[in-house]
């Protein structure tokens, strides 16, 4: 009975919103959190959903695009409940390689002409970036003006991204220096900034 009445809650109040690449609208209730030190930097919610969401999923909202930033167990009672943040940023990654094929060989078995069988095709992934203000090494505390990380679902195609690729936001290039996969669903990485490439 509570089920089908959070329902009609949805259906009445909800905002559409799309789940991952879905191209067809759901319903949610999505609520702001009061905001507490650790949540200044970004503008959380909370979706109230009756299909199921998991951690590293992506709410889009209108044309703001969200990450499923909390982890969910179980369904809490007639609900499913998580905190969202905004990812504001991307990262161009490769979904499909570039095939060339040669066409012409000379004497010496270089390739003389080729043919672009498949292009490449890049797509730009949502991220979070953040920096840490303070971090801890050891017995060491540093204060990290040069290092971020980014936070990303955890898919086939992130999980493409490795130590030593770069990436640019900002008009600063950041060089990946670890990966992060204690947090079933999201990718963290940590990201050092480096010289622009010339």
């Amino acid at each position: 009975m509570l089920e089908e009445e959070f329902t009609d809650l949805i259906n009445e109040f909800g905002v559409p919103i799309k789940l991952n690449l879905e191209t067809t609208t759901k319903k949610a209730i999505i609520t702001s959190l009061t905001k507490t030190p650790d949540l200044y930097d970004f503008d959380d919610k909370k979706i109230h959903a009756d299909f199921p969401i998991k951690r590293g999923d992506t709410i889009k909202i209108d044309d703001t695009l969200f990450i499923v930033f909390s982890d969910i167990q179980l369904k809490r009672g007639h609900e499913y409940q998580s905190i969202i943040r905004p990812a504001t940023n991307v990262i161009p990654i490769v979904v499909q390689e570039e095939v060339i094929e040669v066409t012409e060989w000379d004497r010496r078995g270089n390739p003389i002409t080729w043919e672009v069988i498949q292009e490449e095709v890049v797509e730009d992934f949502p991220c979070i970036v953040f920096q840490e203000k303070i971090s801890i090494s050891g017995s060491q505390i540093r204060i990290t003006q040069q290092e971020i990380q980014v936070v990303m679902g955890d898919n086939e195609y992130t999980n493409k991204i490795v130590e030593g690729d770069i990436f640019t936001f900002f008009g600063d290039s950041y060089s990946v220096i670890g990966v992060d996969m204690f947090q079933k669903g999201l990718r963290i990485f940590q990201m050092e900034r480096v010289a622009n490439p010339t």
